[in-house]
C-alpha cells in the first residue's frame, strides 16, 4: 500500500513494504511479453490492505514511453449491476485509448466486430469499428452469437498483443458476474491465447469464485499481508508527519491497526480530528466518527452513495438526498478530501472503499436505509442513468416488489439482448421469487427463464424452468412446455431424465416408448414396412394450415428421434419411422425435408447394402429443401449427406458435405446445437481414417472447448471419446487422453448401453494399444460385448466394422505380449475370428482392416513373407478405401518387415507423412492400427 497521504507526496514516497510483490508482478510481467502464452497473476488479500495501490504502483512503473505496454484497467462493484461486469470497463478503458483523432484503429478491428459491438456498443465510438464490415446474414442462434462475441474479444486481443504488449488489470474480480468471467477465462484458454498480462485483485475468501482463470495454465497467486511491524510503525510515521502530529504515536498507532495499512491511515485522521487524543478505536468506529463529523447535506449525500454502492451521477445521488444542485459539488469535495467517497467521470461518485460503505451502512437504522432505496428508485426513473437491474434492486429493499418484479423483468429481458444469458436467468429467478407477479405473468416469465437457461447452454436447469411453467398450464400448453424440457435434457446428454419426461409427454398423446432396443425393433419392422408401401409422396401444406397439435406432435416425435439417435438408435429409429409417417401426412414443407434427412441417416446404417436408398431419399430431400429454400432444410440435408457418406465409407465426401453443413447451421439457425455437435463429429471420424490427425488435433479442442460454453453434456462426452480421442494419443499425451475417457464416464448415464459406453470402449482400446497394455482392454470388450449386441448397434454396418476389428487388434496384441501358450493360442484363434467377419463385409474398408489383422497374425506366428504380402494387400485395399492413415501404417509395418535400404526408405518415407500428419510417436500410433509385430 502506498503511504496515505496527499497524492503527491504518496507518490514521491512509493510503497512501504511492498517490494517483493512488485518484484513478483514485474517478474509475470516478463513472462507474460517475453513468451508465448498469457500470465494470470492474482493479487489476493483482505480489504483495504493495499492491493489496488500495490497494483497502480505496478501499473504506473511500465510507464508510458515508447514501448510500454497497453494497459486497460476496470473495477468491479459489488452493487453494481451491468452485464460483463469485469469487462464492461476494460472495454470502456480500451475505446479511450484508440478513439481519439488520428489514431489509427485498423489492425485491431477483429473479424465479427459487428457482433462485439452488439455487446459493448461503447466500441463504435472507435471509427475503425464503426466503419467495420455487417455480416452478410445474420447469427439466429444465441449460443452461437455469444460464441461469435467470446471470439471476436479473443481476436481483438490477439491482434493487440501482436502490435504491443497487453496488460489487463481488473480490481476487486470477485464481484465479477458469471458472463465476465466467462469471457476472461475464454481470453486466456489455451491454446493459441495471446500472450498478456491479466492481474486482478481478488479479497480473501474468494479465490474460488475466480477458478475459471486456471484455464489459463500459468496462473500466479500474489497474497498481499498486512505490514510487518518496522513497516507498519514507518508508514504510520510518514503519516503523522504529513498530518503535522507528533511521531511518537507511530509504534501505538501501528500497533492498534495490526500493519493493516487502511486502518493506520484512518486513525490517524480520527486523532488528527479529534486533537491528538490516543483513543483505542477500532477501523469502523472511525469511519463512522469521520462520516458523523460531516455536514447535514454531505452526511445525507453520502449514505445515499453508500446505499448505492456503485458509481452512481452525482446529480441522480444529490436528488436522492435532498441536496440542491448549488451544493452538490462542494458536498462531494468535501466528502472526498475525506476520503470517504471519490468522484470519476461522468461525474459520478462512489464509495471510497468498501470498508467505508460496510461502515456507513451497518450505521444505518433500517427504516432509513429502506427510505433511501426509494428515494434513489425515485431519482434514478426521474433523471436515469441506471441499469433496470438496479431500480429492481432498490424498489426490493424499499418493500415495493410490484415494481421490483415488474424492473427485474425488463433488466432481464435487456440482459437478453446482451447475450448475457446467465444474468438475465438470474433476473428471471429474481422476479419470480418476489412472488408478486400474477400467475399468468408468472407462467410467461418461468418460460422466459427456461429460454435464458436454454441460450446460456444449461440444459438440465431449462428443462425444470419449463416443467415449472408447464405446472397448471392448459393442457395442449403444458405438453408443448414438458416436450421442451425433454428437447432440453436429451439434446444436452442428460438421457435418463430425458427418457422420464418423454415417456410422459407421449403418454399424454396417446404414443410410448419402447422399453429396450429389442422390443423397439418389432415396432420399426412393421413400421419401416408400412412406410415403404405408402412412399414419400406427399401434398405440400402451409404450416398454418395444419392444426397446431399435429404439428406439435410431429415436432415431439423429431425431438425423441433426434435426441436418441446417437445414443440409442433402434428406439431413435422407431420413432423417426413414426416422425416420417407423420411430417409426410401432414405435408409441411420443412418438416418432411426434416423427417427425410433423418432418414437418410438410418438408411445408411446397414452400410453399402442400404447406400442406393439412402441416395434416393437424399436426392427427394435435396429437391425439396431447394423448393422450401430454407436455412435449416438445407443444412439438415447436408448434414444427412455427411453422415450417410461416413456410413458407407466415402470419408472425404463426408468432410466436405458436413463442414457445408457447419456454417448453416451455426450461422443462420437458432438452437441448432445437436446439428453443430455432430457435423463436426462426423468430419473429426471421417479425418481420422484419412489420417490428418493433425486437423484432428485442431477441431478436438475447439469441439470440447464449444460443449463445455453450452453445457452440452452430449457433444462433451463425442470429444473426448472413440476417434477423437486420437486427438490426444496423436500428440503423445497420453495422460490427458485417459482423463477425458474418465471425465466422459463420470458424467454419462450408466442405464443401459449407449453409442457413448462404445466409445469409451473403442477409446480405452485404443488407448490401452498406444500404452502397450492391451490384455486389460480387450477383457473389458468381451465383457461389454454382450450390452453392444443387446443394444443392435451391430446391425449398424459401420460400427460392426469397426468394434470386430477393435476386438481382432486386442486379442492379436495380447497374444503377442503373454508367455502363457494356452492363452496365446486362444487369443490369436479370437483374432482370426475377427478377421474372418470383416473378410465377409461388404464394405471396402472392412476387407483393408481383415488384411491388416491377418498380417499381424502371420507375423505373430513366425510367417514373415506371409505378413508381407497381407501387409501389400492391406496397403492396396486402403487405397481404394481412402484409408490414408491405415496405409502409411502398413507401409511403415512393411518396411520394417523387409529391412535393408528399400526398407529403410519406405519406413522412412511413411514416418515423414505420419510426422507431417500430426503424429507424434509414429512407432505407437503404428502399434495401434497394426499391432502383433514384435520385430
Amino acid at each position: 500500500p502506498a503511504a496515505h497521504a496527499p497524492g503527491g507526496a504518496r507518490r514521491r514516497r512509493g510503497l512501504i513494504g511492498r517490494e517483493r510483490h512488485l518484484a513478483q508482478l514485474a517478474a509475470a510481467y516478463a513472462n507474460a511479453t517475453g513468451g508465448d502464452r498469457p500470465v494470470v497473476a492474482r493479487v489476493v488479500g483482505e480489504s483495504g490492505v493495499g492491493k489496488s495501490a500495490l497494483v497502480a504502483a505496478f501499473l504506473q512503473s511500465l510507464g508510458d514511453e515508447d514501448g510500454a505496454p497497453l494497459v486497460l484497467s476496470g473495477r468491479c462493484y459489488e452493487r453494481e449491476r451491468v452485464p460483463y461486469k469485469a469487462v464492461d470497463a476494460l472495454v470502456d478503458a480500451l475505446a479511450d485509448a484508440f478513439a481519439g483523432p488520428g489514431v489509427d484503429a485498423a489492425g485491431i478491428v477483429p473479424h465479427h466486430a459487428a457482433h462485439l459491438m452488439r455487446v459493448f456498443p461503447v466500441l463504435r465510438r472507435v471509427e475503425a469499428f464503426a466503419h467495420a464490415p455487417v455480416p452478410a446474414h445474420e447469427v439466429r442462434d444465441p449460443l452461437e452469437l455469444r460464441a461469435r462475441v467470446f471470439a471476436a474479444f479473443r481476436d481483438l486481443f490477439e491482434r493487440l498483443a501482436t502490435a504491443r504488449p497487453v496488460v489487463i488489470a481488473v480490481d476487486d474480480l470477485q464481484w465479477a458476474d458469471d458472463d465476465g468471467l466467462a469471457l476472461l477465462a475464454d481470453l486466456v484458454r489455451p491454446p493459441d491465447a495471446p500472450p498478456l498480462l491479466l492481474v486482478a485483485t481478488i479479497r480473501s475468501g474468494h479465490e474460488e469464485r475466480t477458478r475459471a482463470l486456471d484455464a489459463a495454465g500459468d496462473v500466479r497467486t500474489i497474497y498481499v499481508d498486512r505490514l510487518a511491524p518496522r513497516d507498519a510503525a514507518r508508514l504510520a510515521r510518514e503519516l503523522l508527519r504529513d498530518a503535522e502530529l507528533p511521531v511518537d504515536l507511530a509504534a501505538d498507532l501501528a500497533a492498534e491497526a495490526d500493519g493493516h495499512p487502511l486502518f493506520i491511515d484512518a486513525l490517524v485522521r480520527h486523532v488528527a480530528q479529534s486533537g491528538g487524543a490516543r483513543a483505542r478505536l477500532r477501523l469502523d468506529d472511525a469511519l463512522r466518527a469521520r462520516a458523523a463529523a460531516q455536514s447535514p447535506a454531505c452526511r445525507r449525500l453520502l449514505d445515499v452513495v453508500c446505499v448505492q454502492g456503485a458509481p452512481i451521477a452525482q446529480r441522480t445521488a444529490a436528488a436522492a438526498a435532498g441536496v440542491a444542485d448549488a451544493d452538490v459539488q462542494a458536498a462531494v469535495d468535501a466528502l472526498c478530501a475525506d476520503k470517504l467517497v471519490r468522484s470519476g467521470d461522468g461525474p459520478t461518485v462512489e464509495p471510497y472503499h468498501d470498508r467505508v460503505r460496510e461502515a456507513v451502512c451497518a450505521a444505518m437504522a433500517p427504516d432509513r436505509r429502506r427510505a433511501i432505496h426509494r428515494r434513489l428508485a425515485s431519482a434514478i426513473e426521474e433523471h436515469g442513468g441506471a441499469a433496470p437491474e438496479r431500480l429492481a434492486e432498490h424498489y426490493r429493499e424499499a418493500g415495493d416488489v410490484d415494481r421490483a418484479a415488474r424492473a427485474a423483468v425488463d433488466a432481464a429481458r435487456r440482459a437478453s439482448e446482451a447475450l448475457a444469458f446467465d444474468r438475465a436467468a438470474r433476473l428471471y429467478a429474481v422476479a419470480l421469487s418476489l412472488g408478486a407477479l400474477p400467475p399468468q405473468d408468472a407462467r410467461s416469465v418461468r418460460i422466459a427463464l427456461g429460454d435464458a437457461l436454454a441460450h446460456a447452454a444449461r440444459g438440465p436447469a431449462a428443462a425444470e424452468a419449463y416443467l415449472a411453467a408447464a405446472d397448471g398450464a392448459p393442457p395442449a400448453l403444458a405438453a408443448s412446455l414438458r416436450a421442451r424440457a425433454a428437447d432440453q435434457y436429451l439434446k444436452s446428454g442428460h438421457i435418463d431424465d430425458g427418457l422420464a419426461v418423454t415417456r410422459q409427454v407421449l403418454a399424454t398423446l396417446g404414443m410410448k416408448l419402447a422399453r429396450t432396443p429389442r422390443t423397439a425393433l418389432w415396432s420399426l419392422a412393421w413400421r419401416r414396412a408400412l412406410l415403404r408401401l405408402r412412399g414419400t409422396r406427399f401434398a405440400a401444406r402451409p404450416a398454418d394450415a395444419v392444426p397446431d397439435a399435429v404439428l406439435e406432435r410431429i415436432d415431439l416425435c423429431w425431438s425423441v428421434a433426434r435426441g436418441l439417435s446417437m445414443v440409442d438408435t433402434i428406439r431413435s429409429a422407431a420413432f423417426q419411422t413414426r416422425h416420417q409417417a407423420l411430417a409426410l401426412r401432414a405435408g409441411e414443407p420443412s418438416r418432411v425435408v426434416r423427417a427425410l434427412a433423418i432418414e437418410v441417416g438410418h438408411a445408411a446404417t446397414a452400410g453399402v447394402r442400404g447406400q442406393r436408398r439412402a441416395e434416393r431419399l437424399l436426392a427427394r430431400a435435396e429437391r425439396l429443401a431447394i423448393e422450401v429454400g430454407a436455412h435449416e432444410s438445407l443444412g439438415f440435408v447436408e448434414l444427412a449427406g455427411g453422415i450417410a457418406a461416413f456410413l458407407v465409407g466415402d470419408w472425404r465426401a463426408t468432410v466436405d458435405r458436413c463442414d457445408r453443413a457447419l456454417p448453416i447451421f451455426r450461422d443462420r439457425c437458432v438452437g441448432a446445437g445437436w446439428e453443430i455437435a455432430n457435423a463436426r463429429l462426423f468430419a473429426i471420424w471421417a479425418l481420422v481414417f484419412l489420417g490428418e490427425l493433425a486437423e484432428v488435433r485442431r477441431r478436438v479442442p475447439a469441439m470440447l472447448e464449444d460443449a463445455q460454453l453450452r453445457g452440452d453434456l452430449y457433444a462433451e462426452t463425442c470429444a473426448q471419446t472413440g476417434l477423437a480421442n486420437l486427438a490426444w494419443l496423436a500428440a503423445g499425451e497420453v495422460d490427458d487422453a485417459a482423463a477425458h475417457i474418465d471425465a466422459a464416464e463420470r458424467r454419462w448415464s450408466q442405464r443401459g448401453f449407449h453409442f457413448q459406453h462404445y466409445w469409451s470402449m473403442l477409446a480405452r482400446g485404443n488407448h490401452d494399444l498406444y500404452v502397450g497394455s492391451p490384455a486389460r482392454s480387450y477383457r473389458r470388450v468381451v465383457e461389454q460385448w454382450a450390452g453392444l449386441r443387446a443394444s443392435q448397434y451391430l446391425r449398424i454396418e459401420n460400427v460392426r466394422v469397426e468394434a470386430w476389428h477393435l476386438r481382432g487388434r486386442l486379442a492379436l496384441a495380447a497374444a503377442v505380449a503373454t508367455h502363457d501358450a494356452a492363452a496365446r493360442a486362444e487369443l490369436a484363434d479370437a483374432a482370426r475370428r475377427a478377421a474372418r467377419r470383416l473378410a465377409r463385409e461388404r464394405s471396402r474398408w472392412a476387407g483393408a482392416l481383415a488384411h491388416a489383422l491377418r498380417a499381424g497374425l502371420a507375423h505373430a506366428s513366425g510367417d514373415v513373407d506371409r505378413a508381407i504380402v497381407a501387409l501389400r494387400r492391406a496397403e492396396d485395399a486402403a487405397s481404394r478405401a481412402d484409408l490414408r492413415l491405415l496405409r502409411q501404417c502398413a507401409r511403415w509395418r512393411r518396411g520394417q518387415l523387409e529391412g535393408g535400404d528399400a526398407g529403410a526408405t519406405l519406413q522412412r518415407d511413411a514416418a515423414a507423412w505420419l510426422a507431417r500428419h500430426g503424429v507424434a510417436d509414429v512407432e505407437r500410433m503404428v502399434g495401434v492400427w497394426l499391432p502383433g509385430f514384435a520385430v
